[in-house]
C-alpha cells in the first residue's frame, strides 16, 4: 500500500492552473533566448539544484563552487568529501536530465538502483544501488536517542518498491503531473528503501517526473534550489513530518503535503526560476540565486561563512540501520 492521492479541492486546481500557464510562458520566453545564453542559463541552474539539495544533506558548497567543479576546475576551496558528493550528484542529474525526452522509457527497479549506484557508490559500499535489507529509523533532531521516523521493516522494501514502480509506470496517469511527482516524492522518502541517498533520490524523481510531462527542461522542473534555502528546509521536514507520521503510516491524509507541493512559494520556483531580466547579458556570467539565503536591499549576499549567513534551522539527522549504528551519515531524513 502507497499513500493515496488526494482529491483536488477548486483552490488546488486555480492555483495548477496559474502554474502551468506560467510555466507555458516561461517555455517562450526561453525558446526566445539565444542558445549559448541558454546553455550557460541551463548550467547555472543545475549547479544551484544540487548545491541546495546537497545542503539539506549537509554538505556545504557555494553554487558558484559547483558551476567551477562541473566546468572541471580542480582549485575549488571545498573538502575532498563535498567535492565528491557534489560531483556524484551531478553524474546522477546529468543521466536523469537525458531522459526527460527518452521515446521508449520507462522505470523500473534497474533503473533507480543505478540512480542510487551513480549518486552513493563514491563511497564503496557494496550496499549501493541495492534495496536496504534492515529496518530502519531516523533519529530527532534535537535528540539522536528518539527515532523521529521509523521506515518500513527492511523485508518489506522489495514489495513496497515493486508497488512504486508500478505506480510510476501506470497509477494515476489522468493525475496533474505536478502532483504525481510530489506524490512520488513523498511515498519514496517515506519507505526509505536505501541505506542512504534517499533524500536526494526522492528530489530527483520528483525532478525526473515533471520534466517528463515535457513543457519544461529538467534544468528548468526542479525544486531543490527553493527547499535548500534555510526557512523552506525546516517547512519541508514540518509538512513532511505531519504527513508521513512517527512511523510508515500509508493510510495518512497526504493533503497537507499536496498544498505544501503547490504553494506559490514552492511551485513559483518551477515557473519563475528565469524571468526575463534574470537572464545574463551577452557574454556576462550567468549567476542564478543559489541557497545563499536572502539578498540585502543591494542585491548582495553574505559570504559562506560569515557570521550574517543563514544557516539550516534543522541540524542533519542521523539515519540508523537498526543492525548498528555506523551505517548511515550524518544527514537529514529527507
Amino acid at each position: 500500500m502507497l499513500f493515496e492521492t488526494p482529491h483536488l479541492s477548486a483552490a488546488d486546481e486555480r492555483v495548477l492552473g496559474a502554474i502551468d500557464a506560467m510555466r507555458s510562458d516561461l517555455r517562450h520566453q526561453v525558446r526566445n533566448v539565444p542558445l549559448k545564453r541558454q546553455q550557460g542559463l541551463r548550467q547555472a541552474l543545475t549547479a544551484d539544484a544540487i548545491a541546495a539539495s546537497n545542503s539539506i544533506e549537509g554538505y556545504r558548497l557555494d553554487s558558484r563552487d559547483v558551476e567551477d567543479l562541473l566546468d572541471g576546475e580542480q582549485d575549488v576551496d571545498a573538502s575532498d568529501e563535498n567535492k565528491a558528493e557534489t560531483l556524484a550528484y551531478q553524474q546522477m542529474m546529468t543521466y536523469i536530465q537525458s531522459l526527460h525526452d527518452a521515446p521508449d522509457f520507462s522505470y523500473s527497479k534497474g533503473q533507480l538502483n543505478a540512480l542510487h549506484w551513480m549518486l552513493q557508490g563514491h563511497h564503496g559500499s557494496r550496499k549501493a544501488g541495492q534495496w536496504r535489507r534492515g529496518a530502519m529509523y531516523v533519529t530527532d533532531p534535537a535528540n539522536p536517542r528518539i527515532a523521529a521516523y521509523t521506515a518500513p521493516d527492511g523485508e518489506l522494501a522489495p514489495g513496497l518498491m515493486a508497488e512504486f514502480i508500478d505506480w510510476l509506470n501506470e497509477g494515476d496517469l489522468d493525475r496533474p503531473a505536478l502532483i504525481r511527482a510530489a506524490m512520488a516524492h513523498l511515498s519514496l522518502v517515506c519507505i526509505h528503501p536505501w541505506p542512504d541517498g534517499n533524500g536526494r533520490m526522492s528530489r530527483s524523481v520528483q525532478t525526473l517526473l515533471i520534466s517528463r510531462e515535457g513543457i519544461l527542461a529538467p534544468e528548468f522542473s526542479s525544486i531543490e534550489e527553493w527547499l535548500g534555502r534555510p526557512g523552506n528546509t525546516w517547512e519541508f521536514y514540518k509538512v513532511l513530518a505531519l504527513t508521513g507520521g512517527p512511523v510508515w503510516s500509508p493510510d495518512r491524509d497526504a493533503a497537507p503535503w499536496i498544498r505544501f507541493a503547490r504553494s506559490p512559494r514552492c511551485t513559483m520556483s518551477l515557473s519563475l526560476a528565469c524571468p526575463p531580466l534574470a537572464l545574463p547579458a551577452r557574454g556576462g556570467p550567468v549567476r542564478q540565486a543559489g541557497p545563499e539565503g536572502p539578498a540585502g536591499p543591494d542585491g548582495s549576499r553574505p559570504p559562506p561563512g560569515s557570521p550574517t549567513h543563514p544557516r539550516p534551522l534543522l541540524p542533519p539527522r542521523r539515519r540508523v540501520p537498526v543492525g548498528g549504528p555506523g551505517d548511515g551519515e550524518q544527514t537529514p531524513a529527507a
